[in-house]
C-alpha cells in the first residue's frame, strides 16, 4: 500500500530532535517495516543528519512573513501545500493519506476529496486554544477546523483527553481512535552501556537523575531544580543530567547559578535521537517533572524500554496507562516535596528501583512499541476503507 504522510506544521522538522519529529519518523519507519511504501510532504524537512534511504521527502516552503499575520500565513501555506501535493498525487496516487493536523491545514481534506482517498487525521493537541500561535481570526480558524475534522474518515488522537475536544466538533465518536506515542524497543534496551556518557561528563561516581526532552515551561524543569537542593542534602553524590534544548534553557541555567547548583547539574544541549539511548543508559533514575494533559510523552516510553525507574506527574496518560508503584512512581503535579522525596526514596531502595525498571520494560515492549502503533493504524485504515467501499 502507498501512504502519503502530510505535515503542514512548519515548526516540526521531520529530520529533527523534537518529540514530534521523532514521533513522525518512527511511525513512518514502522509502517515501512510492515512492507508499505511511504512518501512525505512537509513544510519543514529539517537539517538534522538522519540516515534516510527508505522514503522520499518533498518540502513545500511555507510563507513566513509576520506582516501577513498567523491566520493568513497558515492559509496561504496550506493552499501552496495542496497545489504541490496535487501534482505529486497525479503521478503517484496513494491508497491512504495520513496527516498530522495543523491549524488551517486543509490540504489533506482537499486531496482526499479530489482523489477519493481515505484520510486519517492525527490530532496531537487542542491547537485552537493552545499557546502555539496568536490568531487574529479565531472564529474562522474554528470553522476551518470543524470542517477538516468532520471530513476525515478517522481521527487519531494521541491521548484520550483530546477525545471530547474532537467530538465537540461534530465528529462521530466511532471515528475517533486513541494511538499513543511509543518506542523502538530494540533501539532502546537495557543492554546499552552508559559508561561513555558518564565518562564524558565526569559522572562515573555519581548517582544520576536524568531528564530527556524539550526545555519548555510545561516540562516543569524549574520544579526539578528547586527539588535538587533537598536531594543533595540527603544524597551527597547526586547529579542531575538534563538532555535537550529549548526556550527555557537560559532561564534554567540562571536558576542553577542563582541557587549555586552548578556542581550538581549538567545541561548537555541538543543531542541526536540516535544517541539518546546511551544518555538514558547513563541515568539511574529518570524523571518527567510535569506535562500537559494533552501530552503523550515519547520520553516516558523510552525510559521504560531502557528499564529505568521513572517519576512522573499523576495526570493524563500517566494515570490511565500505568499503575503507581508498579511501573512508575506518580506524584501530584507541581509538588516539589513529592518529587524530591521520591528521588531520595529510589536511591535508598535498590529493590524498588529494580522492580520498577523491570516492570516498565515489560509494559513498554508488550504494549507501547511503534510496531504496535503502526499495526493499529492499519487496522483503523481497513475499517474505514471497508466502510467507504460499501457506500
Amino acid at each position: 500500500m502507498k501512504i502519503a504522510y502530510l505535515c503542514e506544521d512548519s515548526q516540526i522538522p521531520i529530520m529533527g530532535v523534537k518529540g514530534a519529529s521523532i514521533h513522525i519518523r518512527e511511525v513512518i519507519n514502522a509502517l515501512i517495516k510492515l512492507n508499505h511504501e511511504v512518501f512525505v510532504i512537509t513544510t519543514n524537512k529539517g537539517a538534522e543528519d538522519h540516515k534516510n534511504d527508505q522514503y522520499k521527502i518533498c518540502e513545500v516552503s511555507p510563507f513566513t512573513s509576520k506582516k501577513l499575520g498567523s491566520d493568513l500565513r497558515m492559509s496561504l501555506t496550506s493552499n501552496k501545500f495542496y497545489k504541490k501535493a496535487r501534482i505529486l498525487f497525479n503521478n503517484i496516487k496513494p491508497d491512504l493519506i495520513y496527516e498530522r493536523y495543523e491549524l488551517y491545514g486543509s490540504a489533506g481534506m482537499k486531496l482526499a476529496q479530489k482523489f477519493n482517498i481515505p484520510l486519517m487525521l492525527e490530532v496531537n493537541a487542542a491547537l485552537l486554544w493552545g499557546p502555539k500561535r496568536r490568531l487574529n481570526f479565531r472564529p474562522l480558524a474554528r470553522y476551518v477546523e470543524n470542517n477538516i475534522f468532520k471530513s476525515a474518515g478517522a481521527i487519531i488522537i494521541t491521548t484520550d483527553n483530546l477525545r471530547d475536544y474532537v467530538i465537540r466538533k461534530g465528529v462521530d465518536k466511532n471515528k475517533v481512535f486513541e494511538v499513543p506515542d511509543g518506542v523502538d524497543s530494540e533501539k532502546f534496551n537495557p543492554e546499552i552501556s552508559g559508561i561513555p556518557i558518564r565518562k564524558k561528563y565526569k559522572l562515573e561516581k555519581k548517582q544520576v537523575v536524568g531528564f530527556v526532552g524539550s526545555l519548555s515551561k510545561r516540562q516543569g524543569l524549574s520544579l526539578l531544580l528547586d527539588a535538587a537542593e533537598k536531594c543533595k542534602q540527603q544524597i551527597p553524590d547526586i547529579h542531575f543530567l538534563i538532555v535537550g534544548e529549548g526556550f527555557e534553557e537560559h532561564k534554567l541555567k540562571k536558576l542553577v547559578k542563582n541557587n549555586k547548583l552548578e556542581n550538581i547539574v549538567t545541561f548537555t544541549g541538543a543531542v541526536s535521537h540516535n544517541d539518546i539511548p546511551a544518555y538514558i543508559a547513563a541515568m539511574d533514575i529518570t524523571v518527567l517533572p510535569n506535562m500537559s494533559i494533552y501530552s503523550s510523552p515519547v520520553k516516558i516510553f523510552e525510559y521504560m524500554a531502557m528499564s529505568k525507574p521513572i517519576i512522573a506527574p499523576a495526570q493524563g496518560q500517566m494515570n490511565r496507562f500505568f499503575e503507581n508503584e508498579k511501573e512508575i512512581l506518580l506524584i501530584k503535579p507541581g509538588n516539589q516535596e513529592q518529587l524530591a522525596s521520591n528521588i531520595i526514596r529510589l536511591f535508598n531502595d535498590s529493590a524498588l528501583k529494580k522492580r520498577l525498571g523491570s516492570n516498565a520494560r515489560h509494559k513498554a515492549t508488550n504494549s507501547y512499541t511503534w510496531n504496535h502503533n503502526a499495526k493499529r493504524i492499519l487496522e483503523i485504515y481497513r475499517t474505514i476503507h471497508s466502510s467507504n467501499s460499501h457506500i
